[in-house]
C-alpha cells in the first residue's frame, strides 16, 4: 500500500487539531486544510489575484462601492445575488460594500482561482453550496453580522429595512413564507409605535423555523417550544389570516345564494301578479 493511502485526511486532522487544542481552526484555515490534499495542482496566484484586485483598488489597499459594482459586472452578477454573499463569507468580509486586499486574496485562494474570469466560471458552484444545510445555515449566520456592518452609529440589531432585504436575497427561492413573513412585518411596523428591529436570536430563529416547520404550519411548530416571540406572533398572524380568507368564499357563497333567493321570489311575485290582473 503506498504511503498517500495511509495518510490522514486533512478534515480528520482539521478536527484533530481542533479537540486537541481547545482552539477552533479559522474558516480560511479550515478551507485550505480541506483543499490541501497533496494530489491537486492549485490554479490560485498570489500575483495574478493582486493584478484583479489593483482593477477595482487602484493603489489603494481596498476597494468600495464602485469597486464592488465592477467586481460584479466582471463575475456577470449583480450585487443583490447570493452567491456574491456566499463570496463575502469566505472572505470573511467585516464590511459590507467592501473588499480588503486581505479578503480579496482569500477569497481567490479559497476558491482556487486567479482571475475574475475564472471565478466566473465557479458562481453556479458558488450558488450549489447553499443546497447543503451546514453551508446555508453558516452563511445565514454571517450575514446577519455583515448586515450590521452598515448600520451607523454601530448597533446591536438590525433594521427592519436591512433585515428584509438580506432575508430576500437568503429565503426568497428557499422559504415559501417568506412573502407572508413579509407581509406580517409590514402589519406589526404599521400596528406599532416604536421602530421594530431584528435581533440576533430572531435572526437565527427565523432561519430554523425556514427549516423546520411546514409551509402549511402543521408540522415543527409547536406553541411549547423556544421559539422568539416574534415567531410566535407570526404564527397567530397567519393562521388568523387564513381563517379568514377561508370564510370570506362561505360569506359570499352564502351572499349569493341570498340574493338568488329573494330574485327567484322577486320573479314569482311578478307572475302571480301578472296572471292576478288578466280577466276577461
Amino acid at each position: 500500500m503506498c504511503a498517500n493511502c495511509c495518510r490522514p485526511h486533512p478534515l480528520w486532522l482539521a478536527v484533530f487539531l481542533w479537540h486537541g487544542t481547545g482552539s477552533p481552526l479559522t474558516r480560511t484555515e479550515l478551507l485550505d486544510c480541506h483543499f490541501d490534499t497533496g494530489h491537486r495542482t492549485s490554479n490560485y496566484s498570489e500575483e495574478e489575484a493582486l493584478k484583479a484586485f489593483q482593477r477595482y483598488a487602484g493603489d489603494e489597499d481596498k476597494f468600495g462601492v464602485d469597486g464592488v459594482l465592477k467586481f460584479c459586472e466582471d463575475l456577470n452578477v449583480t450585487p443583490e445575488d447570493v452567491a456574491v454573499l456566499v463570496l463575502a463569507y469566505k472572505a470573511e468580509c467585516q464590511q459590507m460594500g467592501c473588499f480588503t486586499k486581505e479578503e480579496f486574496l482569500r477569497c481567490f485562494r479559497v476558491m482556487d482561482v486567479a482571475t475574475p474570469e475564472q471565478l466566473a466560471s465557479k458562481i453556479a458552484d458558488v450558488r450549489d453550496e447553499l443546497d447543503d444545510p451546514a453551508v446555508f445555515r453558516a452563511v445565514y449566520r454571517f450575514a446577519f453580522k455583515y448586515a450590521l456592518s452598515t448600520i451607523h452609529p454601530p448597533a446591536r440589531n438590525l433594521d427592519l429595512s436591512t433585515a428584509k432585504e438580506m432575508w430576500h436575497v437568503l429565503l426568497a427561492r428557499r422559504w415559501p413564507l417568506t412573502h407572508d413573513f413579509f407581509a406580517f412585518l409590514d402589519h406589526k411596523a404599521a400596528a406599532s409605535k416604536r421602530p421594530v428591529v431584528i435581533t440576533r436570536d430572531q435572526w437565527f430563529g427565523v432561519h430554523d423555523f425556514a427549516v423546520h416547520v411546514a409551509p402549511d404550519l402543521s408540522s415543527g411548530y409547536s406553541e411549547d417550544d423556544a421559539w422568539p416571540v416574534l415567531l410566535d406572533e407570526f404564527v397567530a398572524w397567519k393562521r388568523e389570516r387564513d381563517a379568514q380568507q377561508q370564510q370570506q368564499p362561505q360569506q359570499q357563497q352564502s351572499e349569493e345564494q341570498r340574493i338568488g333567493q329573494g330574485k327567484h321570489h322577486y320573479y314569482q311575485h311578478r307572475q302571480v301578479g301578472n296572471g292576478g290582473g288578466h280577466h276577461q
